[in-house]
Parts: structure tokens; sequence; C-alpha cells
């Protein structure tokens, strides 16, 4: 393990004369001190290391960034001057290339990695760096998300309606999936905790599936529904709806029928968000009513 012997010298002011015995003491760019060994009243020394580190998990991974940081358990004794992650293609990356500056001292640091190329597979450690040089964690890798397109097919075979801008985002499933017929469900009960916005449908979905035991309605097709090994699908709320109708049938995608939609977004006991894809409308309706379900996911 590399390390520094820091020496101090305790000394009596005196200077050199011919014949005393002397101490050299060599300093590490090849300069020596020389010391009379009658001045020197003690000797002290500290041995330091480099910082000892781990390399945390990384997280929210989108197609072009990533989330990630490190934990530094002991700054070897000596403070710890500059720290991050740095990250490459190739195996053993090093702080000179692609790294983030995450400050100074130990502990736990977060690291935002940015920059990155879709679909692509990086290796990265955390360093740390003090008077001694670098060290680094231990080495993780992650692959970055696929850079999807509105009217794309999704990961699960669907039709690609909205992204998050971090490569996730929601697809419509297929046309084949689709039912031209089903009740809300639940009249004349409040299911409650639903919402209207992007990225509550799936919650919706489960409160409707947990509060409302009919069979055959529309949340509990989406919840059962399994395409292509992914069986997390839900109905879409409002908004969410909306999004389809905009992104997808707008531009002649998706194979929608002219017709009114369920949305998950509960209105009150007797009534609930639909949406008519040729004319745009959307109302609260009786959950009784029987309109076209099509389910989404999220990737």
């Amino acid at each position: 393990m590399k390390q520094l012997i820091s020496i101090t010298l305790f000394l009596v002011l005196c200077s050199l004369s011919f014949g005393q015995n002397v101490m050299n003491v060599y300093k590490c760019d090849g300069s020596i001190i020389q010391l009379p060994v009658t001045c020197i009243d003690s000797i002290t020394y500290s041995t330091y290391y480099l910082p000892t580190l781990t390399t945390v998990n990384i997280t929210d991974i989108g197609s072009a960034t990533a989330t990630g940081g490190g934990d530094i358990s002991s700054d070897g004794g000596i403070a710890v001057r500059s720290r991050g992650v740095c990250w490459s293609t190739s195996q053993n990356p090093e702080y000179n290339g692609s790294a983030t500056s995450n400050g100074t001292g130990s502990g736990p640091f977060v690291s935002s990695i940015t920059g990155l190329s879709a679909n692509t597979t990086y290796y990265v450690r955390a360093y740390a760096t003090n008077i001694l040089g670098t060290a680094y964690g231990n080495e993780l890798n992650f692959t970055t998300k696929t850079a999807y397109a509105i009217g794309d097919t999704g990961p699960a075979g669907g039709l690609v309606f909205y992204l998050d801008g971090n490569g996730g985002g929601l697809e419509a499933a297929p046309k084949s999936t689709e039912w031209p017929a089903n009740q809300w469900g639940c009249s004349n009960s409040v299911i409650g905790s639903t919402n209207t916005g992007i990225g509550s449908g799936q919650a919706n979905t489960t409160a409707i599936v947990n509060g409302c035991f009919t069979t055959g309605i529309a949340a509990n097709l989406c919840n059962n529904l399994d395409v292509n090994g992914f069986n997390d699908w839900f109905l879409p709320s409002k908004d969410e709806l909306g999004l389809m109708r905009t992104n997808l049938f707008a531009n002649g995608l998706g194979n929608f029928d002219g017709y009114r939609y369920w949305s998950s977004s509960e209105e009150s006991a007797v009534l609930a968000w639909w949406e008519s894809m040729d004319l745009g409308n959307k109302a609260a309706g009786s959950k009784i009513n029987t309109y076209f379900v099509r389910a989404v996911r999220a990737f």
C-alpha cells in the first residue's frame, strides 16, 4: 500500500561546525536537509495512506444520464482533496478521463453522470485523491436505455406515446389487445385516491383493482394483460389518455377507433373520465357506460 511517513523534528537552534555528526533528511524532491545530531531533541513520525472507498450502486439510468457516487470510509490520515466518479466504455476508468468533481472530505457523496450514449455499456469507479495520489473504489457497470421516439415500437411491442426525457416513457398496448365495450365499474362506490396527471395511471389502476371487485371492468382487464411477457399494464389516467390521442391517434398511429375510451381517473361515485379519439372531447361519464379500453405501461 502506498504510504507517506511524515517526520517531525524538534530542534535546538545551532549551526553546523567542523567535526560534528550530521543526520541527513532526504526530501521527496531529492533535496537534503542536514542537521547536527547534537541539535536534535526528539523525532516523531506519522504514516499516511491512500484513501479507502467504495463505489455505490448506479441508479436512475436513462439513455444519456445516470446517478452514481461513492463512500469514503478513510481518508488515509490526510484530507481528501477531490472526489467523484469516473466512467468509460472500457474497464478501469480513471479520474483524468470522463469524471465528476464532488467536493472534498470523507463520507458518502452523490454524482450525476451525464453526456452518455444510448444503449451503451459503461464502467464506473468512485475516486478520491489526497496528497499521496488517487485511490479507486470497486468497479461497476451499467447499460444506458435505448433512445426512443414518439411512435416507435416500445420494449413490450406497443407504441411509444410519451417520453420522460431520461430514456423512459409510456407505450400503448397493440391494437390486438384492445377491448371494445366495457364498464368502468363500481358505480355508486367511491374508489378515491385516483389522479389525472401523467404518471398516475398505474397507481389509479391499483386503487381500482383493490377497491372494486367487479370482474371484467376496464382497470381489471388492463391489470391482467400480458403482452410479450410484460404484465405491468394499466388503465391510463385522464392526461395519459389525452397524450395517446395527441401523439398517436392524431398522427394516424395506433389503429384507434374513433370512439370514447376510458381513463382510470375517477370523478365521483358515479362518474369517471373518458376521451373521444376522433373529436378530442373529454368528460366525466357514467361508470356503467361501456367504452373502449386500451392498456398502457411505463418503461
